[in-house]
């Protein structure tokens, strides 16, 4: 199967985004003195835009797919880049440890499904 162009550049519009949140977000948590949990919001957000206009532009299943995708980077690459940083975070040392898992994984593929899925529901509006 070829993978189109505008499915790679929807993929790597997604994994751009969720890296420059994480990054820049943990930073900013540390300076600015805030949760990091918060920027879970934007991270939600990039979902949504993902299955809004990845349905625009590809089909609905293949939007959800990247989003889902997406939201697997977030909850491996996106957390070890937030933990490398040391972003402000509420949690303890051992639930960072319980936070890395198949458990968090599973929840952020979950969510990002259904952000997606609320996205390609908003294309109807």
């Amino acid at each position: 199967m070829i993978l189109s162009k505008n499915l790679l550049l929807l993929f790597f519009s997604g994994i751009s985004a969720v890296t420059l949140i994480d990054t820049l977000g943990a930073i900013a948590s540390r300076k600015f003195n805030f949760k990091y949990e918060i920027l879970a919001l934007f991270s939600f957000s990039i979902y949504l835009l993902i299955g809004f206009f990845g349905s625009k532009i590809l089909d609905p299943n293949s939007a959800i797919s990247v989003a889902i995708f997406v939201g697997l980077y977030d909850a491996t690459v996106g957390l070890w880049l937030s933990f490398k940083l040391k972003a402000k975070m509420e949690i303890t040392n051992e639930e960072k440890k319980e936070l890395v898992g198949i458990y968090s994984i599973i929840i952020m593929i979950i969510t990002s499904c259904i952000f997606a899925v609320i996205g390609y529901a908003l294309t109807y509006i």
